[in-house]
C-alpha cells in the first residue's frame, strides 16, 4: 500500500466514523480495522477481503443468536 492509498483509507475511516451508526473515533476504527485484517489474513482494502470479514462477522451473529 503506497502513501496515497493510505491517506484514501484514512479519509474513509474518518468519515465512516463521524458517519453516525458507528459512534467511535476514527482512530478506534482504524485499530480495530487493522486488528481485523491481522486477525483474518485478508486485506480489508479491496472488496473480496471486506466481504469476507462482513460474511464472518453476520455468521457470527448467527451463531450466537439465541435458538427459536
Amino acid at each position: 500500500m503506497d502513501a496515497r492509498d493510505t491517506r484514501r483509507r484514512r479519509g474513509r475511516v474518518q468519515r465512516a466514523g463521524r458517519g453516525g451508526d458507528l459512534r467511535v473515533h476514527h482512530s478506534t476504527l482504524q485499530e480495530r480495522l487493522v486488528q481485523a485484517e491481522r486477525l483474518t489474513g485478508w486485506p480489508l482494502d479491496d472488496a473480496p477481503g471486506r466481504f469476507r470479514l462482513h460474511l464472518a462477522l453476520v455468521l457470527r451473529r448467527l451463531h450466537r443468536a439465541p435458538p427459536l
